[in-house]
C-alpha cells in the first residue's frame, strides 16, 4: 500500500528532477511571484527551505527502479497545496518563457463564485514581450487583461481565450485590431496572435503587425497640427515694407513629416519678423516641438528682442527644458524706415540676398540650438535697396543624397540668378519667378520656403498681419 506524502520542513531531501522549474533552481537572479505587479524581468526562482520535500515513497516507482521525472512531478503536485501547485506551475511556464523570442505570456484565469472565467492575471512572460502601452516584460506581471485592455471584452479573442481554456485546443484568431484614446487621440494596434492552454493557464504570443497603419495615421495628425499651427497663404501678402511669399512643402514620405516651419508676421514697434527652422526628428514629437519652438521666437520678437538675442534664449531653454530636442533656426528683423536687417542663424542654411540677377549668402552663423547651454550669437546688418529679395529656406531644398549643402547652395543660387535675370527691376513677377525655381532638391523631406520682396515705397498694397 503507497504511503501517503507528506510535506515536512525538517526534510532535508529535495527533489532535483532536471526538467521541473519548480524546485530546479534557473540561472535568473529572481523570479516574479504570483500576482506580484512590476517585478524584475529577470531573476532567480528558488524553491523555499523544506517547501518541496517529500519521503522518497511518495516518489519511488512501482517496480521500485528511480522515479521518472513525470512520475516525481506528479506526485509532488499531488501533494501540494493549491497556492503552491500555482507557483510550481508558474516558474516552469517561466523557464520555457525566457528562452522563447519576441513577445508571449502565461496567465491564469480568475473565476467568479460559479467557476465561470472572469478575467485572466499574468503570472509569467518572455524578456522581449511589449503591450500596447509600452510596458516590457517583468513589467507585466501581476496585470489583470480586463483591467488593463478593457476593449477586449466581447471581441473574438476574448471568446478565443474562452474557448481555449475549455476545449484545450489551439487557436490561432483572425488579426485582432487594438484601439484605445491615449490623451484624446485613438490609437490602432494590430496583432497576429496565438493561444495555447499550458498547465492550468493560457499561453498567448503576439506580433505587432501595424507599422504602416499607425504610420498613416500619425501622418494625418502631424500634417493637422501642421495646418492649425502654420497656417500657409497661398497667395503674396504685404507687410510693413516688404511683399511676402511663403510655401510649406511637405515630404512624398510620410515617415519624414514633421519639423520644418516658418514665421514672416508684423511686429508691434513696426518692425518685420522673418524666420526658417527645422526641428530634428520626424512626426509627432517634431511638428510639437516645432509649433513650441515658432510661438516662443514669435513671442520673443513682440517683446523686442533682436535675433541674436532670441536665439540665445531659445538654445538656453531647449538644453533646460527639452535637452532631447536638437533645432537649427534662421531668425531676421527687418526695419523699414531705413530698410536695415538684422539676423542670425543656428546650424541653418544661410539667406540668399538677391540683388537684380546677382545671388549672394548672407553669412553670419552660430551653433545648433540645444547642443551647448552656454552658446551665445551675434547679429550682422544689412542695408536693403528697393526690390532686393531675402530668400529662406530649410535644409530640404538644397540638401541631395550624395552631395554637399554648399553644392546645393551654389545650384540654388545659380537657379535664382537664372529666373530673374530676363524680369524687368521693381516688378511683382520678380516673386512670383522666385518661388517658382525654389524646387526641393529632397522629395523625401519637408520645405519651407520664404521669401520677402524690398518693396519701392515701403509697401505694395495692404498691409497684412502675416502668417500668424
Amino acid at each position: 500500500m503507497r504511503k501517503e506524502a507528506i510535506l515536512s520542513p525538517g526534510d532535508e531531501r529535495r527533489l532535483l528532477p532536471s526538467s521541473r522549474p519548480d524546485v530546479l533552481k534557473s540561472t535568473r537572479q529572481t523570479m516574479p511571484s504570483p500576482g506580484r505587479r512590476g517585478a524584475a524581468q529577470t531573476g532567480a526562482y528558488a524553491a523555499p527551505a523544506g517547501a518541496y520535500a517529500v519521503p522518497p515513497e511518495a516518489c519511488a516507482a512501482p517496480d521500485g527502479s528511480a522515479p521518472a521525472d513525470d512520475r516525481v512531478f506528479e506526485g509532488l503536485m499531488e501533494v501540494l497545496p493549491a497556492a503552491e501547485r500555482l507557483s510550481a506551475s508558474t516558474a516552469r511556464a517561466q523557464v520555457m518563457l525566457d528562452v522563447m523570442p519576441g513577445s508571449a505570456s502565461w496567465s491564469v484565469p480568475i473565476r467568479d463564485a460559479s467557476g465561470t472565467i472572469v478575467d485572466f492575471v499574468i503570472q509569467a512572460v518572455s524578456p522581449e514581450a511589449e503591450d500596447v502601452h509600452g510596458r516590457r516584460g517583468g513589467e507585466l506581471v501581476g496585470l489583470r487583461v480586463r483591467q488593463c485592455y478593457p476593449s477586449v471584452l466581447d471581441t473574438p479573442l476574448w471568446q478565443a481565450h474562452l474557448r481555449v481554456m475549455e476545449t484545450g485546443v489551439s487557436e490561432r484568431p483572425s488579426r485582432y485590431e487594438h484601439v484605445e484614446a491615449a490623451d484624446g487621440v485613438p490609437h490602432r494596434s494590430d496583432y497576429v496572435m496565438r493561444l495555447a492552454r499550458y498547465d492550468d493557464g493560457l499561453l498567448a504570443t503576439w506580433v505587432r503587425d501595424d507599422s504602416e497603419q499607425r504610420l498613416e495615421e500619425e501622418n494625418r495628425f502631424t500634417a493637422h497640427l501642421q495646418k492649425i499651427v502654420m497656417p500657409v497663404q497661398d497667395e503674396p501678402f504685404t507687410l510693413p515694407g516688404l511683399r511676402v511669399a511663403a510655401r510649406y512643402q511637405p515630404a512624398e514620405t510620410a515617415a519624414y513629416l514633421g519639423g520644418d516651419w516658418y514665421q514672416a508676421i508684423g511686429l508691434d514697434d513696426g518692425d518685420v519678423l522673418l524666420a526658417v527652422g527645422d526641428v530634428a526628428g520626424n512626426g509627432v514629437a517634431a511638428a510639437s516641438a516645432m509649433a513650441k519652438l515658432r510661438h516662443a521666437i514669435t513671442g520673443l520678437a513682440f517683446a523686442r528682442h533682436d535675433p541674436a538675442e532670441i536665439l540665445t534664449v531659445l538654445n538656453r531653454l531647449l538644453c533646460k527644458l527639452r535637452p532631447d530636442v536638437l533645432a537649427t533656426a534662421l531668425v531676421a528683423r527687418y526695419h523699414p524706415a531705413d530698410r536695415t536687417l538684422r539676423w542670425t542663424h543656428a546650424g541653418h542654411p544661410p539667406m540668399l540676398l538677391a540683388r537684380g540677377s546677382h545671388v549672394e549668402r548672407l553669412l553670419h552663423p552660430g551653433v545648433l540650438l540645444g547642443v551647448f547651454e552656454d552658446a551665445t550669437y551675434t547679429c550682422g546688418t544689412v542695408r536693403l535697396r528697393p526690390d532686393d529679395l531675402m530668400v529662406m529656406f530649410t535644409d530640404g531644398l538644397i540638401e541631395k543624397r550624395g552631395s554637399d549643402l554648399y553644392e546645393g547652395l551654389d545650384l540654388t543660387s545659380a537657379a535664382l540668378a537664372e529666373a530673374l535675370r530676363p524680369i524687368a527691376p521693381a516688378s511683382q513677377e520678380r516673386l512670383s519667378a522666385v518661388m517658382n525655381a525654389m524646387v526641393p532638391a529632397n522629395a523625401a523631406d519637408d520645405t519651407c520656403v520664404l521669401v520677402a520682396q524690398v518693396t519701392q515705397d515701403g509697401q505694395l498694397g495692404p498691409h497684412v498681419r502675416g502668417a500668424g
